[in-house]
């Protein structure tokens, strides 16, 4: 078979060199390659459907060649047809992959396993893609006088939760990091209270107050159409702060990037 060279990926680029970014989501791999992909390069096309694109980076010395894509289907996520195959990735470039996912169920955390059958040693990558409900999400600008109509006249459900700030983070920091991750954006901030709003690719608002309680410490109350994914999203926070922390207490590696 003749060697695989650089060639256009279904994500529209071609491969290579890069690294995952700080918000990059793990999606598996090991001493071969590494599979991720950034939330930020996500693509809407309707209310239950995008498109990721997987990163597939090559750590050997010699080219590896994605042959196909095999993915397990769920009743609320399946992975669509239309990602092109075979993918040349020559050895210390990453290629892409465009994965089309559908959903019925928005408001839950979801994953897909699937599995990357590669030519040559790399052999069969075991991924497991997660899908975190912030991606079903749309920042949206809202004036005050808006948002606070929202909050008194639409149906929302609530939920809150106090949260320690992560070390070598501030609270204007903490505020940065809710509203990117989230995809919410700032309505206002008054007497150390600030207001953020959102919208899913479905119509659910998503109303986020944060207060400073202090300088290490912040209470997050969200205020969403639906309570399932109130929560969710709060939780996702959680797990943010707490990775936060973790990267703080050390220099983060390789390691710690896919046991994420």
């Amino acid at each position: 078979a003749p060697s695989p060279s650089p060639s256009p990926s279904p994500g529209g680029g071609r491969s290579g060199a890069r690294a995952p970014s700080g918000t990059a989501l793990a999606c598996g791999g090991g001493d071969k390659v590494l599979v991720w992909y950034e939330p930020d390069e996500t693509a809407f096309k309707d209310s239950n459907n995008m498109e990721i694109a997987l990163h597939v980076q090559n750590k050997m010395s010699a080219p590896v060649t994605v042959m196909s894509c095999d993915w397990d289907q769920t009743l609320n996520l399946k992975v669509g047809p239309g990602t092109a195959l075979p993918m040349g990735v020559l050895a210390g470039t990453c290629g892409t992959l465009t994965v089309p996912l559908c959903s019925k169920d928005i408001v839950r955390a979801q994953m897909v396993d699937g599995r990357l059958q590669c030519q040559g040693e790399a052999g069969t990558v075991q991924v497991r893609v997660p899908v975190p409900c912030s991606l079903w999400m749309k920042d949206e600008k809202l004036t005050a006088q808006e948002f606070q109509e929202i909050l008194q006249n639409a149906k929302l459900s609530g939920r809150s939760k106090t949260m320690q700030i992560p070390p070598e983070m501030d609270v204007r920091k903490a505020l940065q990091t809710i509203s990117h991750l989230l995809r919410v954006k700032l309505v206002g901030i008054v007497d150390s209270v600030a207001s953020l709003y959102g919208r899913s690719c479905q119509g659910h608002h998503v109303c986020v107050v944060v207060k400073a309680l202090s300088d290490w410490e912040i209470s997050v109350e969200l205020k969403c159409t639906d309570g399932v994914l109130c929560s969710s999203l709060l939780q996702e926070v959680q797990e943010e702060f707490k990775l936060e922390a973790k990267a703080a207490g050390g220099n983060a590696d390789e390691l710690d990037f896919l046991s994420m």
